[in-house]
């Protein structure tokens, strides 16, 4: 759940300021998409785990995160209106909404109560989620920009390299370095 979350909210704004030119109060509210999304979906969870149980609640909400995501990743380009990505992230929130409800508790569920270790593990796993979909995502997303420039990269790599830089993004750029060596390899073949 984590690593699709995280590689969204990394990627898409980045999309929003970048190629549809929002400022950043704008790409902020179509983020508050996804949020209001999963606020509605969290406080309903409850009630939606008690008829289905938890565990259909998460695997539900985990496939609107997917279908989210699906829709997204097909349906914006250079010209889309920024209403589309805020519609379909309310799809996306929702799922997200509905799984991390009811994630912890169906994760814990058989775990004895004096056990912090499971507890722990789900957290560590989380965290490491969360920066694997940063790092997936920053790193198909500079391959992309790579693919579509000419040789010398440009002001927008530039942009976008400053902007990963800043966000903490030296694995992404190392993944990337290490893609760049393995394409000039293949090229050289």
């Amino acid at each position: 759940m984590a690593v699709g979350e995280f590689a969204l909210d990394f990627v898409l704004p980045l999309y929003l300021v970048n190629v549809l030119r929002l400022d950043t109060m704008g790409a902020g509210w179509v983020l508050a998409a996804m949020a209001l999304g999963a606020f509605v979906a969290g406080a309903q969870a409850r009630h939606l785990a008690t008829r289905l149980g938890a565990p259909a609640a998460v695997l539900l909400g985990l496939g609107l995160e997917v279908l989210g995501v699906v829709l997204v990743a097909v349906a914006v380009g250079p010209s889309t209106s920024p209403w589309l990505p805020a519609a379909l992230l309310v799809v996306y929130g929702v799922g997200l909404g509905l799984a991390s409800a009811q994630l912890t508790s169906t994760v814990l569920a058989d775990v004895p109560e004096a056990s912090g270790q499971a507890s722990a593990t789900q957290s560590t796993v989380r965290q490491v989620g969360s920066s694997l979909g940063a790092a997936v995502g920053g790193a198909v997303l500079a391959a992309g920009i790579g693919d579509q420039l000419p040789a010398p990269a440009g002001a927008f790599a530039d942009v976008t390299r400053n902007a990963l830089l800043a966000a903490g993004g030296f694995l992404l750029l190392g993944l990337l370095g290490a893609w760049q060596v393995v394409r000039a390899t293949r090229v050289g073949r």
